[in-house]
């Protein structure tokens, strides 16, 4: 009897270790709904006394021309200890901002994601939104089980083209996680520029982690531009990059909206110039609700005496740098600035030309 009850044991521990999830890279999609988590802002927080975690920011979504592309879709788990992991996705983990670190109960090939704080055990559900389609992550209703579902084959991350231009597809991209480009795309950084023009210089097929990019891209859509996200750095960023990443671009209210980088005259974006690539102002039509930067990609940020558009490999092209084209001191999203001395309230800002985030 002693020798059955030892079996049965250490079957239970082989089946709990055979559940366990492997560290690496998985879209989390919700068995029931079949939508994806996927984070649009970084507005993420925990309340220890109560148990209360906002996740609003993790939306929840069915579309896969969005999935494939959204760069918040995808996950990199690390096991911390037992069944409790954190979870990273675009520039930061669910620990460093909310600190809430999940931990994960198996149920047949699925997963109850769940935390305990103070004696409260929280689990999370897919809840829907009460106007337009989609959904949200939250503590409350009746849909907790989740497939964690490993990059690779179907499960792909393409990049969705930006503009048209000389006979290609182009975007601006930068990923929180180091990644390679396919067979016949093409990365850049822009190098220099001048008062009407920009100058990019190619790069390796293997991108650092949160680098912006220009990238000639295959086809006209994501499953054409398929990137493989890595583990680790195979190199370093190019020095002299002169274009600026973006992470969020929301549109929920509140202080969501406060991880967005509002469009300003400074700002150009990829687009093209009579079928020529080029960086522009943004029209509103290019905006996200008409006036947030994209998420996951690249602009320049530049200072007065700038061109409305700078196309690509125009003469009188000089080197410049950052601090060339950046105004000193630090500015509000919407280019307030903010006087010596004084200490801003939590939020996004721009800092000698880096976004910097006040906690």
């Amino acid at each position: 009897m002693k020798k059955i009850f030892t079996l049965m044991i250490l079957a239970g521990m082989a089946l709990t270790a055979s559940a366990q999830l492997a560290d690496g890279f998985y879209r989390v999609r919700n068995t029931d709904s079949g939508r994806y988590i996927v984070m649009y802002d970084g507005y993420v927080f925990k309340n220890a006394a109560t148990g209360s975690v906002n996740l609003k920011a993790l939306q929840t979504v069915d579309d896969w021309g969005t999935v494939s592309s959204h760069m918040g879709s995808v996950w990199y788990l690390k096991n911390i200890g037992g069944v409790q992991y954190d979870m990273f996705c675009q520039s930061s983990s669910l620990g460093a901002k909310g600190n809430f670190y999940p931990s994960l109960l198996a149920i047949g090939g699925n997963y109850q994601i769940y935390g305990s704080y103070e004696g409260f055990t929280k689990y999370l559900n897919d809840e829907s939104n009460e106007e337009g389609g989609g959904g949200f992550v939250s503590i409350s209703g009746s849909r907790p089980d989740w497939t964690f579902i490993p990059l690779g084959g179907d499960n792909y991350v393409g990049i969705q083209p930006e503009t048209q231009a000389d006979g290609h597809y182009w975007a601006t991209f930068m990923s929180g996680f180091p990644f390679t480009l396919s067979g016949g795309m093409k990365a850049y950084y822009v190098s220099s520029v001048s008062t009407d023009a920009f100058q990019m210089t190619e790069m390796g097929s293997q991108i650092p982690a949160r680098t912006p990019v220009l990238i000639r891209l295959n086809g006209g859509r994501p499953s054409d531009n398929i990137i493989t996200i890595q583990t680790s750095n195979s190199g370093s960023a190019p020095g002299g990059n002169l274009l600026h990443g973006n992470w969020y671009s929301s549109t929920l209210g509140g202080g969501h909206r406060d991880f967005n980088l509002e469009n300003n005259d400074s700002y150009r974006i990829l687009g093209n110039v009579n079928g020529h690539l080029a960086f522009v102002k943004a029209t509103e039509d290019r905006l996200v609700l008409g006036t947030y930067i994209e998420h996951n990609r690249g602009i320049l940020v530049l200072g007065n005496g700038y061109a409305d558009a700078l196309e690509e490999g125009a003469s009188g092209i000089h080197s410049v740098d950052k601090e060339e084209v950046t105004e000193k001191g630090m500015f509000t999203l919407t280019g307030q600035k903010i006087p010596e001395g004084t200490t801003p309230r939590p939020g996004i800002y721009i800092k000698d030309g880096k976004k910097v985030i006040i906690k």
